[in-house]
């Protein structure tokens, strides 16, 4: 969206080492004005900031596209959090914006420290109010050493209110123990309990998304409707082992709590694609199906040297469930011309934790 870091940020971290980079982004629409929350830290501390910047489309070919940065938010360290312990402190990064029943908006934030704070925002400016240290709620604290727990998320499902956050530690690699944890409420403010009815401001908290297959180290969730966005280490990718990859999983809300699968089943070929030969001119088509959990998507390769090399089809064709719980794909190919006689295809299943490549077809050409 930038070029470059915004100048007063430099500024504001001027007493040491600069932010190489921008962490944490929140987009939020409010009548009609896109907010996107920002953070800019250095990593391992507490001297830190959530910023923000607005826009009015997310349209980068509207001529009206152009972020605007309007500067800070909260930083910190803060103070005058709770007159009772003046050391309370947060860690002003992983902002999630939530609004109540009433439509009053607030920004979950916190990482270690003192844990997750709720603090109230208002429209149009999206920071906070005045005296807002005095009504920020401390909602999630798990009063133990290091106090692992960060990037909060707040969502309504029903008559709740749900935290979702990150327990222990990201950002090693294969040996991350991320995971993320919620609790739920009927008031946004609190007290968030877990399914056990213990409070996250106290060490409550039920893990949801651990660990499983390649995935290592999920959480930096956030939720839209009824699909999860994380990021994990992903221990079957080969080019890159543990590369730190996105994954979106759908939420299957049971018993008013959000649920996931976790079960793990690699890819297997159930069907491969079969040799075809069509007219110059006539459609060709491939199919195959495979199994997995989660369900595998299919990419198409073809090959015009006789498979020493292969190269990914344009305009990939969706992979769909079918009634047998399989995953079925179909490639075409409209107005085949003869120079894709002896084409080879072929299909590489691939989900969350690895992928397995059919054997080829052949395409004639008459």
């Amino acid at each position: 969206m930038w070029d470059r870091i915004p100048a007063w940020i430099d500024e504001h971290f001027s007493d040491g080492e600069l932010p190489g980079n921008l962490w944490a982004p929140e987009i939020h629409e409010n009548d009609g004005t896109y907010y996107l929350y920002y953070s800019a830290s250095r990593f391992g501390g507490n001297n830190s900031l959530t910023a923000v910047a607005t826009n009015t489309t997310l349209d980068p070919d509207d001529p009206d596209y152009d972020w605007v940065d309007q500067g800070l938010v909260v930083s910190s360290p803060a103070s005058g959090l709770d007159p009772s312990n003046p050391g309370k402190t947060f860690n002003a990064i992983d902002a999630g914006i939530i609004e109540d029943a009433d439509g009053t908006p607030y920004m979950a934030i916190g990482s270690f420290w003192y844990g997750i704070f709720l603090v109230p925002i208002e429209w149009p400016s999206g920071k906070p109010v005045a005296d807002w240290q005095s009504k920020t709620v401390n909602i999630a604290d798990r009063f133990m050493p290091g106090n692992p727990v960060e990037a909060p998320y707040i969502t309504k499902n029903g008559d709740y209110y749900y935290l979702f956050v990150s327990f222990d530690s990201c950002c090693r690699g294969g040996d991350s123990t991320y995971k993320v944890a919620v609790g739920r409420s009927k008031s946004v403010k609190g007290p968030y309990l877990d399914k056990d009815g213990r409070d996250m401001f106290g060490g409550g908290g039920s893990v949801v998304l651990d660990a499983h297959g390649a995935i290592t180290g999920p959480g930096g969730q956030s939720v839209f409707g009824d699909y999860l966005a994380f990021h994990y280490y992903d221990g079957s990718n080969e080019a890159a082992p543990y590369f730190p990859t996105l994954g979106l999983q759908k939420i299957d809300w049971t018993d008013g709590w959000p649920a996931f699968n976790q079960a793990v089943e690699l890819p297997k070929e159930t069907k491969q694609p079969k040799d075809t030969a069509v007219g110059t001119g006539r459609t060709a088509s491939f199919s195959a199906t495979a199994t997995g959990t989660p369900g595998p998507v299919a990419v198409w390769e073809t090959s015009a040297d006789a498979g020493a090399t292969w190269q990914r089809v344009a305009g990939q064709p969706v992979s769909k469930r079918t009634d047998e719980g399989t995953y079925k794909s179909t490639l075409e190919f409209s107005a085949v011309a003869s120079g894709q006689d002896g084409l080879l295809v072929r299909a590489v299943f691939q989900n969350a934790h690895g992928k397995v490549t059919t054997g080829t077809a052949r395409l004639s050409v008459r």
